[in-house]
């Protein structure tokens, strides 16, 4: 699983939802959501090490027709929320740049309709 602890469990959490923590090492990670991974929480700090991660959205047609909820509970060194990639051009259409979640609580829903993703909520600071 590379060097973060993923913490899926499944009798104790939904399948839905993704608990990310990396307090281990002060590097950027690479966090890859998959289409059913629809609740994200996510913390970058043990009070020492301070890591920053990139989160990629799934692909539109993946994610068609689901609500997506990214909370960053202790953003450290921030999170940069960022559309599938591709060759040459974003996933998703009218893709509006990337999202900078680097306070604590910050929070961002999306809804993805199989071509784009509209924001619903945006609690950014």
């Amino acid at each position: 699983m590379g060097a973060y602890e993923l913490q899926e469990v499944e009798q104790a959490w939904p399948n839905d939802t993704l608990y990310y923590t990396d307090a281990t090492t002060d590097t950027e990670q690479v966090i890859q959501l998959e289409a059913y991974q629809t609740n994200v929480f996510i913390t970058l700090s043990d009070g020492t090490n301070t890591a920053t991660a990139t989160l990629i959205l799934p692909p539109v047609a993946d994610a068609k027709g689901k609500t997506y909820s990214i909370i960053v509970l202790d953003a450290a060194g921030g999170v940069t929320l960022t559309d599938y990639p591709n060759a040459s051009y974003n996933d998703s259409v009218n893709w509006d740049g990337d999202y900078t979640l680097d306070a604590n609580n910050d929070k961002i829903t999306l809804f993805c309709d199989g071509r784009r993703w509209t924001v619903v909520e945006n609690a950014i600071a």
